[in-house]
């Protein structure tokens, strides 16, 4: 079956939806109504999604992350978690598939100074393994795989507010 995964938030809370290519028919309470151990997201924040190399949904909720894997149909919640003032931004996955790199902010939609972060993470190793890299801007967006390295644009208040390219080159998040 041709299933293409969205996410979304209505008057009361998010969820992740399901469009059926062959029926042409959207289902959008998927995640929370047809997956074992489903469940609503939280109102009002941004969910991203990424499909990675280990045939896992990752589903960014707010300061979490929860986990769907399609073979069974279940759903685990919060199968990372962050600090509570930050919000998970998206995902990227580099070609090898070995790690998913989860990008997180303070400062979505703000003004002020904030701080953003990269973290390696596979969810099949036990945490001391996993690393966290500070990103030096404000905030982070559209984060992204490329040649064998991750990057995101950013943006900081002492840039005046313009977007810089990042790329992860040798343990550094180079302009």
């Amino acid at each position: 079956t041709n299933v293409v995964f969205y996410s979304l938030n209505d008057a009361t809370d998010g969820d992740v939806g399901t469009y059926d290519v062959a029926a042409d028919a959207f289902n959008d309470e998927y995640m929370s109504k047809s997956a074992t151990s489903g469940a609503t997201l939280t109102a009002g924040k941004a969910h991203p999604l990424i499909r990675t190399a280990d045939d896992l949904l990752l589903i960014g909720n707010g300061n979490k992350v929860n986990a769907y894997k399609g073979s069974t149909n279940t759903m685990s919640t919060n199968v990372l978690n962050f600090q509570t003032n930050f919000e998970v931004i998206g995902f990227a996955e580099p070609e090898d598939g070995f790690d998913t790199v989860v990008f997180a902010t303070t400062g979505r939609g703000s003004q002020r100074r904030a701080r953003s972060i990269a973290y390696w993470w596979s969810i099949d190793r036990p945490g001391s393994w996993y690393r966290q890299s500070v990103i030096p801007d404000d905030e982070c967006a559209a984060p992204f795989a490329f040649a064998g390295t991750v990057g995101c644009f950013t943006r900081s208040r002492s840039q005046g507010s313009r977007s810089v390219l990042r790329l992860y080159e040798d343990g550094q998040w180079k302009p």
